[in-house]
């Protein structure tokens, strides 16, 4: 997650009018994608290609974010795969996002098609032999509408391509539970572990130490949540990050924030301190628990918003054995509009999450 520098009055407002025209695109549903499988018929020690492409089709330039593209490798959940109608797990980076700014965005002209193709066998499980269906889905409602821009006309928050239809070759693996355990999917919190002490790739002394301090405040986080969840409470804290109240939503957010206070108090973490890009932090989600810390993390504080304990719990939230979280939107702004528009995605939400146990501005 790319935490913001500090822009001029002028940049913060072309900033908005790019954000503008792009949600202007969205809402006009000029951007088109498509997919096509470089095989259809893949041998099980083959990488599986796909050529993505998307198109503008308006009449003026429209704007998509950088990263929801997979033009510079793919950080998110961009794929829907699915093997018999149901989905595969995704394998690869979730990455910890500040709200989008301009230089976030890739300008597509009037006409204009952005294509590569894309290898999806090192990111999604397509460990069996089977019929994939493999779909780009992308969300541009929330992310390109800070505040909805003072704008109520109808969008489209979804772009999505055609399915394609791939077939694995006999010769994948067949014993699921086998995979699901390489995965770390079946791994669950043991009660016999008690507040391990991490463990630390690459970090220094002071960043161990500023660790400890953000595990533990981390810790506090989830328990605060935790019994906000669990006394049943449904105010504007819930409401604002989360939507509105139904019972099978408000059981699913209470069990992520459990399952999260039970990780950081049951299982070691691992912190690798290696990264060095703009980004605070990411994950590889089957493989529970290490924690992926960059430069934006470092210069984040302790506790607050966008806080170096928020992270964690954004961060913990990705892994399947914890919550299994996405990223729909990223920021404040953008994931207080989520929770009006689309609450079953804001449980979904990692931010939405972190934001929630931050609870920065304090609501009840």
């Amino acid at each position: 997650m790319v935490r913001c520098s500090s822009f001029g009055k002028a940049l913060l407002v072309g900033g908005l009018a790019v954000l503008a025209l792009a949600q202007s695109a969205s809402a006009a549903g000029s951007l088109v994608s498509s997919l096509e499988a470089v095989n259809g018929s893949v041998a099980a020690q083959d990488d599986i290609l796909v050529r993505w492409s998307l198109t503008n089709n308006g009449s003026s330039t429209a704007y998509v974010l950088r990263y929801q593209t997979p033009l510079f490798g793919v950080e998110s959940n961009l794929f829907v795969v699915a093997l018999d109608g149901e989905r595969v797990p995704y394998n690869g980076k979730l990455v910890k996002r500040a709200a989008p700014t301009a230089k976030d965005f890739l300008a597509v002209a009037p006409g204009e098609t952005l294509s590569k193709v894309v290898e999806l066998s090192s990111i999604y499980d397509f460990a069996r032999a089977g019929e994939y269906s493999v779909q780009y889905r992308i969300n541009l409602g929330e992310t390109l509408r800070p505040a909805k821009l003072g704008s109520s006309q109808p969008y489209r928050e979804d772009v999505l391509s055609n399915e394609v239809a791939i077939w694995r070759e006999v010769g994948a693996v067949a014993d699921d539970n086998h995979l699901l355990e390489e995965q770390g999917r079946l791994d669950q919190p043991s009660l016999a572990l008690r507040a391990l002490t991490p463990s630390y790739i690459s970090c220094s002394s002071s960043r161990q130490s500023a660790l400890v301090t953000a595990l533990s405040s981390a810790q506090s986080y989830a328990s605060n949540a935790s019994s906000y969840m669990n006394a049943g409470t449904v105010g504007a804290r819930y409401t604002t990050w989360f939507g509105s109240y139904t019972s099978s939503r408000y059981s699913t957010v209470r069990t992520h924030y459990s399952t999260i206070l039970s990780t950081i108090q049951n299982q070691r973490i691992t912190f690798n301190c290696s990264c060095t890009d703009s980004s605070y932090a990411y994950v590889f989600p089957g493989s529970p628990y290490t924690i992926y810390l960059c430069n934006a993390f470092w210069a984040a504080p302790n506790t607050g918003t966008d806080s170096r304990a928020g992270t964690l719990i954004h961060e913990l939230s990705h892994f399947y054995v914890v919550a299994s979280t996405d990223d729909w939107a990223y920021g404040q702004t953008a994931c207080r509009s989520l929770a009006t528009s689309n609450p079953s995605r804001a449980i979904d939400n990692a931010d939405s999450h972190e934001y929630f146990a931050e609870n920065n501005p304090f609501q009840n």
